[in-house]
Parts: structure tokens; C-alpha cells; sequence
């Protein structure tokens, strides 16, 4: 029987944060695949992409960050489902981040109910 789970690329340069949303996402019966940086994920991404259903990345990662993540996987896939996670975004760059694709905007520290519903709203 084919797997059916759906596949989440989760990118935050904490491991803590990384491990936390793993854990919440595989109890909630998601499959999923780590990075700790912009261009680990964009390999990721280039290698597994047709399999990965969303990413959720930070905005502010190493390397490149979760923006130029975004238009970088949009540039491959302009339909790729993409979930950002910041401490804080002002209306100007939020709507910045709706221009490049990203469907939601989660606020750090997390409420975990509103990952899962921001989840389940990306994937609808």
C-alpha cells in the first residue's frame, strides 16, 4: 500500500525549534525531512521536491534566508506550498512575503494549534 502521508520540508538553523515542529508534525501523522539552513534546503528540495507537499521555513536562516528560499523553490515550482515562521514581521513585509509565494505567516514563539491549522489551511 502507497504511503499517504503528507511530506514537509521543516528549515530553521535552531535544532530545538527544528525538533519540536518534527515531533509535532509526525504525532499529527506528517512525514518529514529537516535543514538548518536556506541552501541545505534548496538541495533538499532539488533532490526530493516532487515528494515534498510543504515547506515551512524561517525567515531569518544562514546561508539564504527563508525569503530567497522561497522565490529560489518558486523559481523551480511556482506551485510549491510554502508556510513561514518568524518572531516578527511589520504589514510591509508581511505582504512582501504574500508576494513571493508564502501562504501563511506563523509567529514565533509558536501556538501550536495555530501551526496545525496554518498547516492544514496550506495543504487544502
Amino acid at each position: 500500500m502507497e504511503d499517504s502521508k503528507q511530506f514537509i520540508l521543516i528549515v530553521d538553523d535552531e535544532e530545538t525549534i527544528r525538533d519540536l515542529l518534527k515531533q509535532l508534525l509526525e504525532l499529527n501523522d506528517y512525514k518529514t525531512v529537516l535543514a538548518s539552513n536556506g541552501m541545505e534546503a534548496l538541495e533538499i528540495y532539488k533532490n526530493q521536491g516532487a515528494s515534498i507537499d510543504l515547506i515551512i521555513t524561517d525567515l531569518g536562516l544562514p546561508l539564504m534566508n527563508g525569503r530567497e528560499l522561497g522565490e529560489a523553490v518558486k523559481a523551480l515550482n511556482p506551485d510549491a506550498k510554502m508556510i513561514i515562521t518568524t518572531g516578527f514581521v511589520g504589514q510591509e513585509k508581511f505582504d512582501e512575503l504574500m508576494r513571493v509565494g508564502f501562504m501563511e505567516i506563523i509567529r514565533k514563539p509558536f501556538d501550536i494549534r495555530q501551526v496545525i491549522l496554518s498547516i492544514k489551511k496550506a495543504l487544502a
